[in-house]
């Protein structure tokens, strides 16, 4: 998927999809903020546009919102999973960023390959982490 620069020349707007996060974008005092709000709103500035933001509420949100055409793009950091990466084109390599586990050296318990985290219970705070492990859950055939 890619955004329609002519037709957003045309419309005179940008609209950007993201999500509330302290990173991301969020209001404070009533003055929009964030990271990747301000990396929007110099895009939009390049294009002679006007920037248009849409807060969603989960990144599935997010995804549909731009696949059905609510959105022109997205700003924010996206988990790169196998199902947004056969259908929206991520950039920003820059920024990206990769899970590790964070464990102790025991050479009797470390996991060195993921498929060895079946069987093992793991605690994650809910979020975009926790969904990524749902998500590698799946992968593996369940048992993490």
């Amino acid at each position: 998927m890619q955004y329609d620069l002519p037709q957003i020349k045309k419309r005179g707007k940008i609209t950007v999809l993201t999500l509330n996060s302290s990173l991301s974008y969020f209001r404070y005092r009533g003055e929009e903020m964030g990271f990747q709000y301000e990396l929007a709103k110099e895009f939009a500035k390049s294009l002679g546009v006007k920037l248009d933001i849409k807060v969603a509420k989960s990144n599935d949100e997010m995804f549909k919102m731009l696949k059905s055409g609510k959105g022109d793009i997205i700003a924010y950091n996206f988990p790169v999973t196998k199902e947004y990466k056969d259908s929206i084109n991520f950039c920003g390599e820059e920024v990206i960023s990769h899970q590790v586990l964070v464990q102790r050296k025991d050479n009797e318990n470390e996991v060195k390959n993921v498929t060895e985290l079946i069987g093992k219970e793991i605690y994650v705070k809910p979020g975009k982490h926790y969904d990524r492990l749902v998500n590698l859950d799946k992968e593996l055939g369940g048992g993490i």
